[in-house]
């Protein structure tokens, strides 16, 4: 099942907010994120989209946990216990939305998987495993950079990761939010100029992505 972001924000707007580092109320219901730096809660200057997310809930009915973490990719986030930490609070019902790539495509063997191999395979896993809980998964592809050649978004290999994220997410039945392009047609109307606006300036993720004066964060 395929969502176009807004109409996934707007089901969301039945709620309003409780942030990661609150303690889960064991009664309500949760929605979970796990993810790297861009669905992580960064810098209030330099931040992924999970910061502002909880603003869409209400405390008092829905928990909102946000486990993404900076550098980590679909692999990483099982071997370094991350994903098991994050299992262990999830119950029936409640949601899990997944979101992997950036690092997945690195070449660092500790993170790197291939989008028709190992990240389809782990992705699989993040399904199984939050259904044979009785949860319900949500798998987001990987957003955007922000690279520009003669006007036009550079090819970086990415869309690889979000066409895998999509066929899992249709073969497993999952809802499936497509952020890839979305925000390619978002960025797809501005310039280079005009996209680093949205560059972040301290992210602390930042080094992965090699920004610095000379060459710009353009990923958060």
């Amino acid at each position: 099942m395929n969502f176009r972001l807004p109409l996934f924000l707007r089901l969301m707007l039945a709620f309003r907010v409780v942030t990661a580092a609150a303690a889960i109320d064991p009664s309500l219901p949760s929605i979970f994120i796990a993810g790297d730096s861009t669905a992580a809660d960064g810098l209030p200057d330099a931040i992924g989209w999970g910061r502002p997310f909880p603003q869409f809930f209400d405390t008092t009915k829905m928990n909102v946990v946000n486990e993404a973490r900076g550098g980590r990719s679909s692999r990483t986030f099982i071997t370094e216990g991350l994903w098991d930490k994050l299992l262990a609070d999830v119950k029936a019902h409640d949601y899990v939305i997944i979101q992997f790539g950036h690092n997945d495509q690195k070449p660092n063997p500790k993170l790197h998987s291939d989008p028709d191999t190992g990240y389809t395979d782990n992705l699989r896993r993040y399904v199984a495993d939050i259904r044979a809980i009785g949860a319900i998964p949500i798998i987001v592809s990987p957003l955007s950079r922000r690279n520009y050649r003669d006007g036009q978004l550079v090819d970086d290999g990415l869309k690889e990761y979000a066409a895998a994220a999509s066929k899992v997410a249709s073969d497993e039945h999952v809802a499936f939010v497509d952020l890839f392009n979305l925000s390619q047609r978002y960025l797809g109307a501005m310039s280079q100029a005009q996209a680093d606006e949205l560059d972040a300036v301290a992210h602390p993720d930042a080094n992965a992505e090699n920004g610095s004066t000379a060459k710009p964060d353009r990923t958060h």
